[in-house]
């Protein structure tokens, strides 16, 4: 994507398609799971909510990553994007284990990596098959409408059952 749009060499496009996304990531991984921690003390749901942020923000991100003229824009989607989906990454399992007992707590793993892999083997397989047809620009914005759409379904979620479930865990 990077190579063709931005006429760079193979390595190049490697370059800043790791550096910019993965070191952010990191970055989203572990501070998400320090300001998860510190937002527990004021709201149970602190997890699910950074959760949600993350959804939220990503979604301009993808839009700006498909979308962005010049390279350094597309530098700042990317970071963006890996900054603020390291914050899902970082509280998926945590976020599951506040409503799910400890019993269960392996099925919750098992069930969310599936869900992840076959999300991420599907958006492969639709990415190829549309790619040509609707492009990668559009993809990007349609994958962050999804997110979007995602978080005001979680926001959803944790207004109407997460206090219930994770109360009922605590007695």
């Amino acid at each position: 994507f990077l190579q063709q749009k931005f006429s760079l060499t193979q390595a190049d496009a490697a370059w800043n398609a790791t550096l910019f996304l993965q070191g952010s990531t990191a970055i989203g991984l572990l501070s998400g799971g320090f300001l998860a921690d510190f937002l527990y003390r004021f709201t149970k749901a602190s997890r699910m909510w950074l959760m949600t942020a993350s959804l939220l923000l990503c979604g301009p991100c993808l839009h700006a990553l498909g979308n962005s003229d010049l390279l350094t824009e597309t530098r700042v989607a990317s970071a963006a994007f890996g900054l603020f989906s390291g914050l899902l990454m970082g509280n998926i399992f945590p976020g599951a284990f506040e409503v799910v007992s400890e019993r269960s707590r392996a099925t919750a793993v098992g069930v969310l990596n599936l869900c992840g892999g076959l999300m991420s083997g599907l958006a492969t397989l639709f990415g190829g098959l549309w790619k040509e047809s609707l492009g990668i620009d559009r993809l990007l914005t349609f994958t962050g409408v999804a997110y979007a759409i995602a978080g005001c379904l979680l926001i959803g979620g944790i207004n109407t059952v997460f206090h219930r479930d994770h109360q009922r865990l605590m007695d």
